[in-house]
């Protein structure tokens, strides 16, 4: 058995393509014993309950990465926006409702350019540094990163296609970016510096990992045809973001491919060596093995158990397989760090999320059993 290394001497070991003492554990979790559906609202607002969150997560979990999540809308509120969510579900996917404090009642329209020209002169980027969610989130990070040095914590911050994309909708802003793209542009030429400054400040805070991107790997762009399109008009504009996150100080980035991942997983390699991504977050559809053969070392990849099927509808022991079918198949030879293949959906019960780590320190350790690589899903 290796000695026991800290969480961010085995993450640093992970993400060099190193075997660490054992695989990585990330647990993005918002634990519901101490937070309430509606508290997630108004989560951004609250350094005090953030810092309660993680250090529940961290204490209880002992995971290697903590997430300093507050909520998914975070900085389109610092630019002004008034959110009305759907009643029937928590702000964590989808499109938002009107009206907001800038727009004055007006709706963007991808088939009308003029609306989303209206819509990005409106908006004033010179006080969101200094809006409530941001200086929040700073606050939360300079508390945690004194309490745990040792965990590599992860910070977010939108990049200028993200960050439209939550100001008019998912589903809105790709077909702007079609319709229109030079106005889309124009936004993110706007928005980078003030974003590229946030980075800094976050990296100040005490930030070691930087969450960015994750529009650009959505279901929207799961046909290939598509997908190939967008990625001519979007990439060099990302591929810039990232730089300049990197020259304001982030160390590590990681992104997120989010539901269809199966469609991107061609691309994972081009995404660490031509986009200099980190860490890809690869979500439901996929089978880590085949991603991480994919990477071909470029790229460390995160993931795991199923967030619906297997952590709300399975049971303890269907995590427990799942856990130990992805260690056997991603794990060996390092670049791999174990999480759900999405967020924990608030409802799983208990004992799934404690079996998940229980699992995960049990069949983590290196150097991963040869039978256990040799197995299939179907074998456990």
């Amino acid at each position: 058995m290796k000695e026991e290394m800290t969480p961010m001497e085995r993450v640093e070991a992970t993400l060099r393509f190193e075997e660490p003492d054992r695989v990585p554990i990330f647990l993005p979790f918002f634990p519901m014993e101490i937070i309430s559906p509606e508290d997630l609202l108004v989560l951004g607002k609250d350094w005090k309950k953030i810092v309660e969150m993680n250090d529940f997560v961290i204490d209880r979990y002992g995971v290697d990465m903590a997430h300093i999540h507050s909520h998914q809308f975070t900085f389109a509120e610092a630019l002004g926006l008034k959110l009305q969510y759907r009643p029937d579900f928590l702000p964590a996917h989808g499109e938002i409702y009107w009206p907001d404090s800038y727009v004055l009642g007006m709706s963007v329209d991808p088939s009308k350019p003029e609306t989303m020209q209206e819509l990005v002169e409106r908006v004033d980027f010179s006080k969101m540094l200094e809006f409530p969610t941001i200086t929040t989130k700073l606050k939360s990070i300079e508390v945690l990163k004194k309490k745990y040095p040792d965990i590599p914590l992860m910070g977010e911050v939108d990049d200028p296609f993200t960050l439209l994309s939550c100001l008019v909708g998912v589903s809105r802003f790709t077909a702007a970016l079609i319709n229109d793209p030079m106005t889309v542009f124009a936004f993110a030429e706007r928005a980078l510096p003030y974003l590229s400054e946030l980075v800094k400040l976050q990296i100040e805070a005490g930030v070691d990992i930087l969450f960015t991107i994750p529009v650009l790997f959505g279901a929207s762009i799961a046909d290939v045809s598509v997908r190939n399109n967008l990625m001519v008009l979007m990439g060099p504009v990302l591929k810039r973001a990232v730089s300049e996150f990197k020259e304001a100080g982030a160390k590590y980035i990681m992104s997120h491919i989010c539901t269809n991942s199966i469609y991107l997983l061609d691309m994972l390699a081009e995404f660490g060596e031509s986009y200099d991504i980190d860490i890809m977050w690869v979500a439901e559809s996929a089978d880590y093995g085949v991603a991480k053969r994919m990477a071909n070392g470029k790229i460390t990849i995160t993931g795991g158990p199923h967030s619906m099927q297997t952590f709300l509808c399975g049971s303890p022991r269907d995590v427990e397989q799942s856990v130990k079918h992805t260690i056997g198949q991603a794990a060996p030879g390092g670049g791999f760090i174990l999480s759900p293949a999405d967020g924990i959906p608030e409802e799983s019960p208990q004992e799934n999320v404690d079996a998940f780590v229980h699992a995960a320190k049990k069949w983590g350790e290196y150097p991963i059993p040869v039978e256990l690589q040799r197995t299939c899903i179907w074998d456990l």
